[in-house]
């Protein structure tokens, strides 16, 4: 096949590479510096923003004020008559129990008169108690006496029985003796060996051995009734005994019980409700106590446990669903509008001062921040939209 050859080129190959070349050169658009280092900020402040409205949150708070209670609070004793305090066995901060003597209190009138003939009404019946103490002691004398009587008859013929029993198993064997040979004598008679009265002579014998053993079962049989009566009267003896004793012991009982209100008139005792720690004691022998009046305060024991030193914080156990007025509630506070009560369980129950752990107080006046909403920066800045949408 025959080559075809192509036209040359119009234009030389160096004409067409110096068009190519320009003495400036292409152009570069070159950023300041500034420009850069501001955009580079910029990026890393809306990235440190966008981090931290995620991240970061913020918690809306409530300022409240307070005051310290105890969680099972604070009991006030109180006496429950007028009267004079005699003795005092308590003082500030000592730890007691339920049931401890607090207070002793008088209650004896001023006049001679009445004091007097309570004193011989009171004489009276410790003089009865005496006798019906006497009484009772006699009787249990008298019912030993009694018993020892009939548990000696009782042996008596437990003794006798046993005798008994010896001498019927003997007249036992004499009868059976006696009945041989009154058969042996009743043979020979029958083959002309013997003479009648031989054989009745020993048939009377047998018949007197019988007789004695019929005797010695009735004596057995007579002892052995009364022995069962004696039974029965010494049970009947300790069922009275016991009985008399129990009604002379209802009579000293019913004269204790007498003798005690009496006492109880004239003096009584405070004692603690509960285990706990004294505060506030008010009252000194010598003193007046009257029922409206505390004589001392128990603060409840273990009403503050020691658990974390130094820490001021608490979590929210109760919140009033109402409000709260003034004249509703008995606060140490003054109350400016109703508000809701909120009871708060403190982690810390004393104060680090110079160098010592002091508890707090009941009564102590406080300031407190409520924690009430905690949320996230852009959950704060995207809540007017929440609001808008829950709108529509």
């Amino acid at each position: 096949m025959p080559t075809r050859n192509l036209a040359p080129p119009l234009f030389r190959p160096e004409v067409i590479t110096a068009q190519h070349e320009h003495a400036v050169g292409a152009v570069l658009l070159v950023p300041p510096v500034s420009t850069r280092v501001l955009t580079m900020i910029a990026v890393a402040v809306a990235a440190a923003l966008a981090i931290l409205s995620y991240g970061g949150a913020y918690t809306r708070k409530a300022h409240v004020t307070g005051y310290l209670m105890p969680a099972h609070g604070l009991i006030k004793v109180q006496s429950r008559e007028t009267g004079t305090i005699v003795e005092r066995n308590v003082t500030e901060g000592q730890r007691v129990s339920k049931g401890d003597v607090l207070f002793v209190i008088s209650m004896e009138r001023s006049s001679r008169d009445a004091t007097e003939s309570q004193g011989a009404a009171i004489a009276k019946l410790r003089e009865r108690r005496i006798s019906l103490a006497t009484e009772l002691a006699q009787q249990d004398h008298l019912a030993q006496i009694e018993a020892l009587e009939l548990r000696n008859r009782f042996n008596a013929m437990e003794i006798e029985l046993a005798k008994l029993a010896e001498e019927i198993v003997t007249q036992e064997m004499a009868v059976a003796s006696a009945e041989t040979i009154l058969r042996m004598y009743q043979q020979l008679f029958t083959r002309s060996l013997g003479s009648a009265e031989q054989s009745e002579a020993k048939r009377k014998d047998f018949l007197e051995e019988k007789s004695r053993l019929q005797a010695l079962q009735r004596s057995q049989i007579a002892i052995t009734r009364e022995r069962e009566a004696l039974g029965a009267l010494v049970a009947a003896a300790a069922v009275r005994a016991a009985t008399q004793r129990a009604a002379v012991q209802r009579g000293i009982s019913a004269l204790d019980q007498e003798l005690t209100e009496y006492e109880s008139r004239r003096t009584f005792v405070v004692t603690a409700p509960l285990d706990g720690t004294a505060t506030a004691v008010l009252a000194n022998a010598g003193q007046t106590a009257v029922p409206a009046q505390p004589l001392v305060s128990l603060l409840p024991a273990q009403a503050f446990p020691y658990q974390r030193f130094g820490s001021y914080q608490g979590g929210v156990t109760e919140i009033s669903r109402t409000l709260i007025l003034q004249a509703e509630t008995a606060v140490p506070l003054p109350l400016a509008e109703p508000a809701y009560r909120v009871i708060v369980t403190i982690d810390s129950q004393s104060v680090k001062a110079y160098g010592h752990d002091v508890p707090l107080q009941p009564g102590m006046l406080l300031d407190a921040n409520i924690q009430l909403d905690r949320r996230r920066l852009y959950q704060w800045l995207l809540d007017p939209l929440y609001s808008i949408r829950g709108r529509i």
